[in-house]
């Protein structure tokens, strides 16, 4: 574990915050929504996309500020793993309604594999913060 300053410990609580007011957002969003008769998601996989994008926001706006609180290779190899976690998640679905003619929205609700491929997508999204993370740390060290 690397060692945070007062300020990144500041910017740290702070993505915490954003998460908890996210999560809770989320949470209302979604209650209204099936109140409503209105089911984006099937039903036991709701709350487990709204812990998911959470987690998304929150890895993606650490990463911003580098204040992900893993050693520099350890950081790198869990983020790897998660894009390809992602990645494969992404491709399994997809063939999957390649190959059962599944739509990815059926009756006004996303179905189970186009579910697989928004958790891909926020898996993905996390990798993809990371990588542009890198190149522009690695432009603007070679600008100086």
């Amino acid at each position: 574990m690397k060692k945070l300053d007062e300020l990144q410990m500041l910017k740290r609580g702070n993505v915490f915050k954003h998460g908890l007011f996210l999560m809770g957002g989320l949470t209302l969003l979604n209650a209204c929504l099936e109140n409503n008769d209105i089911f984006i998601l099937p039903d036991k996989w709701s709350a487990l996309f709204i812990v998911l994008v959470t987690i998304a926001v929150c890895g993606i706006e650490m990463i911003i500020y580098e204040i992900y609180p893993l050693l520099e290779k350890r950081q790198k190899r869990l983020i790897y793993f998660i894009g390809l976690f992602g990645a494969a998640s992404i491709i399994v679905s997809a063939i999957d309604m390649v190959n059962e003619h599944t739509p990815f929205i059926r009756n006004r609700q996303v179905t189970d594999t186009g579910t697989g491929i928004l958790f891909g997508c926020a898996f993905l999204s996390i990798a993809a913060a990371y990588l542009t993370k890198s190149k522009y740390q690695e432009r603007h060290n070679e600008d100086d």
